[in-house]
């Protein structure tokens, strides 16, 4: 019998959907998934909910029922860069980051299986 497909929620802002990338296949989650497939053994199923624009703010209201749908065994997030483009207080982010990785971690994903994926510069 096959081993059960890994689940892979991946959480954020355009980075995460890959505007800019040549097509969606060379997003970093696809890529993510694909190593994680190879490195396992198993399938992985990805879930993108990403938002082109998202703050943490929308990320908390829009995404991040995804962690009780989903039920992954991965999740990754890349949030932020439209906070500070929107002039957003560093107190209300971190304040936002928490409020999302403490739902993340009370839904009882260990912090080995959530990745914080850093804003690029």
């Amino acid at each position: 019998m096959p081993a059960r497909a890994l689940r892979y929620l991946a959480l954020g802002d355009s980075f995460t959907i890959g505007t800019g990338a040549s097509d969606e296949h060379h997003n970093f989650p696809t890529q993510l998934s694909r190593k994680l497939s190879a490195a396992s053994g198993r399938l992985v199923r990805l879930t993108n909910h990403a938002v082109d624009g998202a703050t943490t703010d929308d990320l908390i209201r829009d995404q991040i029922d995804q962690v009780d749908s989903v039920r992954p065994d991965y999740v990754s997030v890349l949030i932020g860069a439209n906070d500070i483009s929107q002039g957003r207080g560093r107190a209300e982010y971190q304040g936002s980051l928490i409020w999302i990785y403490d739902v993340i971690a009370s839904r009882g994903l260990p912090p080995t299986r959530v990745a914080t994926i850093s804003i690029p510069d």
